[in-house]
């Protein structure tokens, strides 16, 4: 590859959240690395300690040291942390442009639900409890719960990361949430030229 390299950091709202984020981010930049006029390499995903329901001057300082060492920054929010992302943002000044927002219109788990063909390596999962279009997970009002249904009762955290690893990017670019993450994210590329 070329002498580029592009290096992110993310920070979620908890354990389940970041499980799934960090392997899908991690897919999704090294995709949008084959895109641009010139390739790059992307490093693993750094992951902080804090979580976005923390304080908010302790995310902003967990923040501002992760764009110390990363290029960009993805912050990841649920429905219950609304306009999070966008208050952080608004206190980081010039580099608030290196800063990327995740939010899925309820929860992370909902992404999860996207792509029967991910839960293949999962043993005796209920896929006829899941929903016929990516989009539809966004009208899912329990996504968490209708995961463990999924899984017939059996732990998220287990194969959160498993799934993160097996979902087809172009199935979660199919949720409009998604969608708009990946846009922003493009255009944040596309700024400081990797794109």
């Amino acid at each position: 590859m070329s002498g580029r390299y592009l290096m992110a950091g993310l920070v979620t709202e908890g354990e389940s959240d970041e499980l799934l984020l960090a392997p899908v981010i991690l897919r999704q930049l090294r995709q949008l690395s084959l895109r641009g006029p010139e390739a790059f390499d992307v490093g693993e995903i750094v992951l902080s300690p804090v979580r976005t329901v923390h304080p908010g001057d302790r995310v902003e300082d967990e923040v501002r040291m992760l764009l110390g060492c990363c290029d960009v920054v993805i912050a990841h929010q649920d429905h219950r942390e609304s306009g999070k992302v966008e208050s952080l943002a608004a206190r980081l000044g010039a580099d608030r442009r290196r800063l990327v927002g995740i939010v899925p219109r309820w929860e992370t788990e909902a992404w999860a639900l996207c792509d029967p063909q991910a839960f293949q390596r999962i043993p005796a999962c209920d896929l006829s409890r899941l929903p016929r279009k990516p989009h539809e997970t966004e009208a899912i009002a329990d996504p968490k719960a209708a995961l463990r249904a999924v899984l017939r009762s059996r732990s998220a955290t287990k194969v959160l990361d498993q799934l993160g690893r097996d979902i087809r990017l172009e199935r979660l670019a199919l949720i409009p949430a998604y969608q708009s993450w990946l846009d922003g994210l493009t255009k944040v590329l596309k700024e400081l030229h990797f794109l």
